[in-house]
């Protein structure tokens, strides 16, 4: 895809979960949950997503408690290691923490879901731009759009246990 070429990090989410960072397969995911809070925050589009949220989302079963801030500390560390590694840069700042929401920075992260949504918001304006006296096919198609984007976000990042993004490095 081409929004692989223009991010620093770029996830992709349908199908089985793939990071890369400059181009290059991110490995040495230690720590799983470093991966599922990296495909949570794609899921929320690049803006900045509260800790608490993210917690709750990682670790559905448990309390906002000392052992669990410190699990998502564990989970935030890992993914930073594991994007400066793969960048080969330990001064880089992947993932950033303000007012008790984490993002990260944007133009540096690009997915698949972005390029899906932008693929879907063209063909919607396409649709838009059809006389409605010469199609009767517009109405059908415009319903389109809401239900795909609506299972994605299902598919990313409302899934508590985020199984898939155990399925691939």
């Amino acid at each position: 895809p081409a929004d692989e070429d223009e991010a620093l990090i770029y996830v992709r989410c349908l199908g089985d979960l793939r990071i890369t960072v400059g181009g290059v397969t991110a490995q040495g995911w230690a720590y799983d949950k470093a991966r599922e809070l990296l495909a949570l925050l794609v899921a929320h589009g690049g803006a900045p997503v509260p800790r608490k949220a993210i917690a709750e989302a990682l670790w559905p079963d448990m309390l906002w408690d000392a052992s669990l801030k410190h699990m998502l500390a564990n989970a935030t560390s890992a993914l930073r290691s594991v994007v400066r590694t793969t960048a080969g840069r330990s001064d880089l700042q992947p993932l950033t923490l303000a007012h008790e929401r984490y993002q990260v920075p944007p133009g540096m992260l690009r997915s698949d879901l972005d390029e899906f949504e932008r693929t879907s918001a063209e063909r919607e304006a396409a649709i838009e731009r059809v006389p409605s006296t010469t199609s009767a096919a517009k109405p059908a198609a415009s319903r389109i759009r809401p239900k795909a984007l609506a299972r994605k976000r299902n598919m990313v990042g409302l899934r508590p246990a985020f199984a898939f993004a155990k399925t691939a490095a």
